[in-house]
């Protein structure tokens, strides 16, 4: 009796041990499922990544870099990523999404990329403002014209730019606007309200500041004064909605004001990654017209059939001669007497075997045909006229040259002759926007921290240097198509400026080096999930495709914040 009770004590044990074994190994096999799905969700995200810059690297071939792609659910809502020789899984797919800029409630999204170009680069700021060593001494001289040899080609820093452009960010002070840019600045020498190492030293633990370009926004954080809640707002799982727990107050985290608006803090205007290639639209290299060969430029451009002899012409004589506005009466030897403009001219060349052009024609006048008088002492021509003094002007923008005349000193003439430019105000006809397109006023490789004019937002328009409120205000309502709304684009162009906002020229040459009028450089966030419930991953990623191959600048993976978005949800709407 006794072994027949212990029998089943160890038979109960046994079974029980069973029990739980094959209960165990239930629950490893759903954990083991659960993660499968979840690595599944995350190649998902990244597959979207992989996806839109395969899509933004066919656009950029195609001259077509940009257009649509803001909201465009064909592309980038629910699309699938399945495996042909499995079909009974279940099918995980990707949704790019991106909060709508234009629904003050936060609570609708659009399905596309959010141009970088349109946020504030931290790591070119510095280079915009004064050291603070300038602007305490005070300058007059801030966006003067770039004239005369060297010494008048100044500092593009050293505009008039007298308000740190971090100060239109909500909820930013001069005292942490001025420790940001102190963070990243070379010296060690803090501004009017800003800190340097010597106060984080004083820190405990201490720490030095970055003198330098930073890695992430995140290392803001370092910065006096900087808190999570200003740099990241109310918006803890970062998917540009207004979550429930976000409009709750105190009752959950994060702590909230509650009014129904999303804070979503410095984030969105801020970047670390926009630039852009110094090339056209077909990507090949910008035409430097502040090059040093002058024959060299008039060469280039009097064989390109956008510009031609006459253009080339006029604008080799503005690099010669400069305006006329910033010649003394006179020069040259002579009273400046108008051609008459009758078409004709005449090839020239000088013993130093630099070819001639064809003489200006219509808009510019004759050239120095038939002219009588002496020749030049060094005989070095270019397109007729006299070279031997070198280039004498700078060009800061290219719209020094629409509407500007020429007193040219002409080979074989003691008079100077006037050109005036082919580039008029009344006759450019679309003309400028090639311009602007073909030509740069530098032959740098890349141009960091320009600011998409098409689709930055009025906090970020406020902080190029001399923008004023009414002028950013402006140009925010003359946009037709802002990113973030349906069928926005990012390109644009930045010629439109001049004739749809009341921006002068002037002040267009003042903010040249600032804007651009498109993007290289994109953020996606790429959601990856499955058509029915599970688990849900999300990946916030940087492209770059100023290159000929994309690149990834930034990969952040955002899963661990929450879901942020409903599956159904994405696949419905």
């Amino acid at each position: 009796g006794i072994v027949l009770v212990m029998v089943l004590v160890v038979v109960a044990m046994l079974a029980l041990g069973a029990y739980s074994f094959a209960r165990l190994m239930n629950l490893e096999g759903e954990a083991a499922n659960s993660y499968g799905r979840l690595v599944q969700a995350r190649e998902a995200a990244a597959s979207g990544v992989a996806y839109t810059a395969a899509i933004l690297a066919d656009q950029k071939r195609s001259g077509a870099l940009g257009t649509d792609l803001s909201d465009s659910p064909a592309l980038f809502q629910n699309q699938p990523v399945s495996d042909p020789s499995r079909p009974t899984l279940p099918v995980c797919g990707f949704s790019l999404v991106m909060p709508r800029d234009d629904d003050s409630t936060a609570r609708s999204w659009r399905y596309g990329v959010s141009d970088e170009a349109s946020r504030l680069n931290l790591n070119a700021l510095a280079g915009w403002m004064k050291p603070p060593s300038s602007s305490q001494a005070g300058s007059g001289s801030g966006g003067g014209d770039r004239s005369g040899t060297g010494g008048g080609q100044q500092d593009a820093a050293a505009d008039s730019a007298v308000s740190n452009p971090l100060l239109n960010l909500p909820n930013m002070t001069p005292e942490i606007a001025d420790a940001i840019l102190d963070w990243i600045d070379a010296d060690d020498e803090p501004r009017e309200s800003g800190a340097e190492s010597d106060y984080y030293q004083s820190l405990d633990p201490p720490y030095r500041a970055k003198n330098g370009p930073i890695d992430s926004l995140d290392e803001l954080l370092l910065v006096r004064g900087v808190t999570p809640r200003l740099l990241y707002g109310e918006d803890a799982n970062r998917n540009g909605m207004l979550d429930a727990n976000e409009n709750d107050r105190d009752q959950s985290y994060p702590m909230d004001d509650g009014d129904g608006k999303l804070d979503r803090g410095w984030l969105p205007f801020l970047t670390l990654h926009s630039h852009e290639s110094n090339n056209d639209a077909s990507g090949n290299a910008r035409i430097n017209l502040n090059g040093q060969d002058l024959q060299s430029l008039y060469d280039q451009l009097s064989a390109d059939a956008d510009f031609g002899a006459d253009k080339a012409q006029f604008i080799v004589a503005f690099r010669l001669f400069g305006p006329a506005s910033n010649q003394p009466e006179g020069s040259g030897g002579g009273s400046g007497a108008s051609a008459s403009g009758d078409g004709s001219g005449r090839a020239d060349s000088g013993p130093g075997g630099a070819s001639s052009g064809a003489a200006a024609s219509g808009a510019n006048g004759a050239a120095a045909s038939g002219a009588t008088g002496s020749s030049t002492s060094s005989g070095k021509t270019i397109a007729g006229m006299d070279a031997s003094g070198g280039a004498k002007q700078q060009l800061e923008s290219v719209v020094e040259l629409i509407g500007a005349t020429v007193q040219a000193k002409m080979q074989g003439r003691d008079q100077t002759t006037e050109l005036r430019s082919p580039f008029r105000d009344d006759e450019l006809d679309g003309f400028l926007e090639t311009l602007l397109d073909r030509t740069a006023t530098s032959d740098a490789k890349d141009l960091a921290g320009r600011i998409n004019v098409n689709t930055a937002p009025r906090e970020v328009l406020l902080g190029i240097p001399s923008m004023t409120s009414e002028l950013a205000d402006a140009i925010v309502a003359a946009r037709t198509q802002p990113a973030g709304t349906s069928g926005g684009s990012f390109a644009g162009g930045t010629a439109w400026l001049l004739g749809s906002t009341t921006m002068t020229k002037d002040q267009f040459k003042k903010f040249d080096r600032y804007l651009t009028g498109r993007s290289q450089v994109f953020r996606v966030q790429a959601v990856g999930y499955f058509q029915e419930r599970g688990p849900v991953a999300r990946v916030e990623a940087v492209i770059d495709v100023t290159g000929s191959t994309p690149l990834i600048r930034s990969w952040t993976d955002l899963s661990m914040l929450g879901r942020g978005y409903d599956p159904v949800s994405l696949n419905s709407r």
